[in-house]
């Protein structure tokens, strides 16, 4: 550095002929004399020199720092536009376009993020899943972030696009149809285009998940994990579910962050998965509060309604409400009992209601997804909500129960298990026999009506997005941090001899 400046600046320069400064002595930026010479040669080199015009044997042009800067600019483009392309497993080079700042706005951190979702299912459709990506993606677009939800469609047709409250929501090709493997081999591509600041893949146990989690590591985009472990009607799919996790193991250890909806998941995770708990968040799902309308606030107003809620599938355990209510029927006659839901096992359902000589007391109806007034409606007309679920992570009709003041049945499982510890609800064995349901559910009939004053410690949806759009910005800066750590250590180590 010291012969480039001396030789911008018009001075002579001598150096010995060593390896380390054939540069300079090949660009004509200084004289060379021999290692071995003799003080009188060095003298009489350094007499040579200053004989000589500026910048050694002849005059030399040096280059300016801005050219120095212009010619590294031309080499990172050409080195992002081909070598490291997404192809070869490299980010490639994006220019990050500043977002404007709206009046009034008091969060220009989340005003620049630009969230991709990754999910299995429709997020405009039913189930659980589906409802908590669509309620904290809508209230992240309102609080300035850019969100797009990618989620596989095994329908025949074109999968469409559509927009929700400034959700970009994007179908991509699955297979096979009729399945809920979620194989969407698109997620590859989409993913590799870099146009997001980071990744959020919600739910781990179909084929998107793995797919997702690989391209966003393989692609340098940062991404986080919900687990949304429910339960499977299939015997074989559950059985599978430790095994898929420790298949996962090295993908979700290398996430920015780990989600859990639930107490209990950090610590069955984490020892599964031998993942440190302090690489968890716990964010809860939130609960739309219930609308002021008043009326029809005693659930006995039509009599004695008890309701099991949730997708009609085996494992969502509304077989057991209606093996129950032929021992409550003995007790009190006018009790009736609504399932709610829509899904496979319906037909199963019916059956198993004229086999247990009830069917004149189920009613099956259903509330349209995404629409808390419909479903707050319902629930105050309800006696006793049932949820006896083989499992449930953080069951959403469980939280809206709680907030809307009703009395709640859950089995001890999982999180339903932590609304019954946390006080919202009363746990049942999960291996009770339909009499001992029954008891329990005459038991709660039995008590008065919550408190509605009772104060809730519940999360809405709000928080749970904030909570969200915090975690993105650390995941961002810590992954910045490593990038830049890593250059430094590979710029010392290219330093060194």
């Amino acid at each position: 550095m010291a012969i480039v400046e001396a030789a911008g600046l018009g001075a002579p320069a001598l150096v010995l002929d060593a390896t380390a400064l054939h540069n300079v002595i090949q660009a004509g930026l200084a004289d060379a004399v021999e290692k071995d010479a003799t003080d009188v040669e060095i003298a009489e080199a350094i007499a040579s020199s200053m004989s000589l015009p500026a910048g050694g044997s002849g005059a030399v042009r040096v280059p300016t720092w801005d050219e120095c800067a212009v010619s590294l600019m031309r080499v990172y483009e050409a080195v992002s536009g081909s070598n490291h392309s997404p192809a070869r497993g490299r980010r490639p080079h994006r220019v990050v376009q500043p977002v404007r700042r709206k009046s009034g706005s008091n969060n220009a951190k989340a005003q620049r993020l630009r969230v991709v979702m990754v999910t299995p299912q429709d997020p405009m459709g039913p189930g659980g899943v589906e409802r908590h990506v669509l309620e904290v993606s809508r209230r992240m677009v309102a609080m300035g972030a850019s969100v797009d939800v990618l989620y596989a469609d095994n329908r025949s047709g074109r999968p469409g696009d559509q927009i929700y409250e400034g959700v970009h929501i994007r179908a991509l090709r699955a297979w096979p149809s009729g399945r809920d493997w979620c194989f969407a081999p698109s997620v590859w591509r989409e993913l590799g285009q870099c146009r997001w600041d980071i990744a959020h893949i919600q739910s781990y146990h179909t084929l998107m998940a793995p797919i997702a989690m690989l391209r966003a590591l393989t692609a340098g985009l940062p991404y986080v994990v919900t687990f949304h472990g429910g339960g499977h009607s299939s015997r074989l799919r559950q059985h599978m579910r430790g095994t898929q996790r420790s298949a996962l193991r090295p993908l979700l250890a290398r996430a920015g962050g780990l989600v859990a909806l639930a107490r209990f998941e950090i610590e069955l995770y984490g020892e599964k998965l031998c993942i440190p708990a302090d690489r968890f968040v716990l964010i809860p799902n939130g609960s739309d509060s219930p609308p002021t309308d008043t009326t029809e606030v005693d659930g006995r107003a039509d009599g004695i309604v008890l309701a099991s809620i949730g997708r009609l599938e085996r494992y969502k355990g509304h077989h057991r409400a209606i093996a129950a209510l032929s021992y409550v029927l003995q007790y009190t006659p006018e009790a009736r009992l609504l399932i709610v839901g829509t899904g496979p096992y319906e037909a199963a359902l019916r059956r198993h209601a004229v086999k247990r000589g009830v069917a004149s007391k189920v009613e099956f109806t259903s509330v349209k997804p995404h629409d808390p007034g419909e479903m707050a409606t319902l629930l105050r007309r309800v006696s006793l909500v049932l949820l006896l679920s083989d499992f449930e992570t953080h069951p959403l009709v469980g939280l809206e129960a709680a907030a809307a003041h009703r009395r709640l049945l859950v089995s001890d499982r999982a999180g339903l298990r932590e609304l019954a510890r946390d006080g919202y609800a009363r746990a049942v064995s999960p291996n009770a026999s339909p009499r001992a349901i029954a008891c329990a559910i005459l038991a709660e009939l039995a008590k008065p009506e919550p408190d509605p004053s009772r104060p809730l410690v519940l999360w809405d949806w709000d928080r749970s997005a904030r909570a969200l759009l915090d975690l993105y910005g650390k995941v961002i800066a810590c992954s910045a941090e490593s990038v830049i750590s890593g250059v430094d250590a590979s710029i010392v180590s290219a330093g060194r001899p």
